[in-house]
């Protein structure tokens, strides 16, 4: 079994090296754009699993294999996530990536439905990077259209004010550039006044392009800010109500601002009626004036919305890195997502051939096989791979601040609890792999982990066998990777009910079906130390599918590092 090529761009790729996604600066670079005589490689939109579940209902560890509870994904508050990352379009502008390994990155998709490409440029394309990041993890990814100030209102004017024609062939333009370069969507962010005479076709372009993108692309999503009212003015509303319902009334969706109250939502979901899961409850991470003070507080607003069965959208979760040190980052994004996870829905991947390395997209190096092919930083999110499902158990070592970014204490570097974390320092494929352990902070010494990765619905057909493939290696250079360990995966029937676990591996105490599960092949590469393991899972003559993917660390198995694990039908390897 190979890894997957780098068709989407590789870390140092050298064909145009620089070429860039740039933003459309006012209304004539709108109407005049054209695609790019380059063709941006651009990821579809993976399908996910139909079903979600509540974020308390994923562990890192578990004793025992308990069978997660799931809902129906259109019927739970989603989550959408704008990352107004330092004004946007930094390296990650770089359609093939770029050599600064250290810049922000995003891997927590499994918990958002949405996310939103910022800037304050009058039209923001999102960088092809982040496009195949969401589309990887089926998560719908918008640009952003908006005017801000007396500039801004210029431009705006200039569109309201052309004739029916330009206006026509303006949002043709975007629904074209959206098709293009790949986006879902778009939220239109109007920050500034609006004559009042022209909200009526401000009102038509919201309605029109709504329209437009659903006719071209049927998932697409147009979500209003809550910013101008019916009168035209600049007027926060900070709940949905009468004066910035005939915006969200043609859209799908409004984004509220973030200076809201609780008996504000309580009235946004009694007026939006069957349509309250569209309404996304603003949480802004610097906490500027918002409820629970942002930061590492911002949980508190979560809770707040879920409280009302609400929606929520969470504006510049790059807070964490553009705030403290970058050798901080990491645990310190872990903690951050950690205290939201409980309070988000979470999704996985429904599509073969399913395969992982855990990568992020970035590296210090770059590996293949386990092997160094280049000694160069590199940061490519479109070479990241799929993530985890689950949170990552961290102990807080202090009090963490809220989002105030002026008045910062210094935060000890935060301790994992010995659980399960992103390795950096070696690597199967790509840039890094998972690190697994057994935990410190419960007595689970002498039982048997259950480390819960994917939650999944991946459909296997009755004459169909699996090739299961995974690479573990032991951490410490001078120690041989543990044997007491295994592969797990969870089958149900097409139809639901019958559950059935199936292990690749030999764990003490765990009942290996061998009559289903044969052992193709255990290679240990004594140049890298990485052990790769195929197994075949013989059909079960019935449809079925396999729901959940776990790592199982018998007594004995202390420390793993998994570098690689791929599950599909034999047919997808012809």
């Amino acid at each position: 079994m190979e890894p997957p090529p780098e068709d989407l761009g590789g870390p140092l790729a050298k064909c145009n090296k620089f070429e860039e996604c740039t933003p459309l600066l006012n209304v004539e670079e709108v109407l005049s754009w054209k695609p790019d005589k380059c063709s941006w490689k651009i990821r579809p939109l993976s399908s996910r699993t139909p079903c979600s579940s509540v974020g308390t209902s994923q562990y890192c560890h578990q004793t025992q294999w308990r069978p997660t509870k799931l809902y129906d994904r259109h019927t739970v508050p989603r989550t959408l996530v704008c990352h107004d990352m330092k004004g946007g379009y930094l390296d990650d502008r770089f359609v093939h990536g770029s050599e600064k390994h250290t810049d922000y990155r995003f891997f927590h998709w499994a918990g958002i439905d949405m996310f939103v490409y910022f800037s304050h440029k009058f039209v923001t394309i999102a960088p092809p990077v982040w496009v195949n990041a969401a589309h990887l993890h089926g998560v719908l990814i918008l640009g952003t259209i908006i005017t801000e100030c007396d500039t801004g209102k210029k431009i705006l004017e200039e569109y309201l004010h052309s004739s029916q024609e330009v206006r026509v062939k303006f949002i043709q333009q975007l629904v074209q550039i959206s098709k293009y370069s790949g986006m879902d969507g778009w939220l239109i962010n109007i920050e500034n006044k609006v004559n009042q005479e022209d909200v009526r076709t401000l009102h038509e372009f919201v309605a029109d392009l709504t329209k437009a993108m659903h006719k071209e692309i049927l998932h697409s999503q147009v979500i209003w800010y809550d910013s101008v009212i019916k009168e035209g003015k600049l007027k926060w509303q900070n709940e949905l109500n009468e004066e910035n319902k005939m915006f969200f009334d043609v859209c799908d969706g409004i984004f509220l601002n973030y200076v809201w109250k609780e008996e504000g939502l309580a009235r946004s979901v009694k007026l939006a009626g069957v349509r309250a899961l569209d309404v996304y409850v603003g949480v802004d991470i610097f906490g500027r004036n918002c409820y629970g003070g942002g930061g590492f507080n911002t949980s508190a607003a979560v809770e707040k919305a879920r409280a009302h069965d609400m929606s929520v959208a969470l504006f510049a979760p790059g807070w964490v890195h553009e705030c403290w040190a970058q050798e901080k980052f990491t645990p310190l994004e872990y903690t951050f997502w950690r205290k939201l996870w409980p309070l988000l829905h979470i999704h996985g991947p429904s599509e073969f051939p399913f395969e992982t390395s855990f990568c992020q997209g970035y590296g210090k190096k770059s590996y293949d096989h386990g092997k160094v092919k280049s000694d160069q930083p590199w940061h490519n999110l479109s070479l990241q791979m799929p993530q985890p499902c689950l949170p990552i158990c961290v102990e807080d070592v202090c009090d963490l601040p809220g989002g105030d970014a002026e008045n910062k204490p210094e935060i000890k570097m935060i301790k994992f609890s010995g659980c399960v974390r992103h390795w950096s320092k070696d690597a199967y494929h790509g840039g890094g792999c998972l690190l697994l352990k057994r935990p410190q902070n419960i007595q689970a010494f002498g039982q048997i982990i259950f480390h819960k990765l994917f939650l999944c619905s991946l459909e296997v057909g009755p004459t169909d066998s699996l090739r299961v493939y995974y690479a573990v290696k032991s951490p410490k250079e001078d120690k041989v990777c543990p044997q007491d360990l295994a592969l797990g995966i969870l089958c149900q029937d097409k139809e639901g009910g019958h559950l059935k676990d199936e292990y690749f591996g030999s764990v003490n105490g765990l009942a290996i079906r061998e009559n289903t599960v044969e052992l193709i092949k255990d290679e240990y590469d004594e140049e890298t130390g990485w052990t790769l393991r195929q197994y075949l899972l013989a059909p079960k003559k019935r449809y079925y599918k396999v729901t959940e993917i776990s790592l199982i660390l018998g007594c004995s198995a202390t420390e793993v590092l998994l570098g690689w694990i791929s599950i599909s039908p034999p047919k997808y390897f012809q």
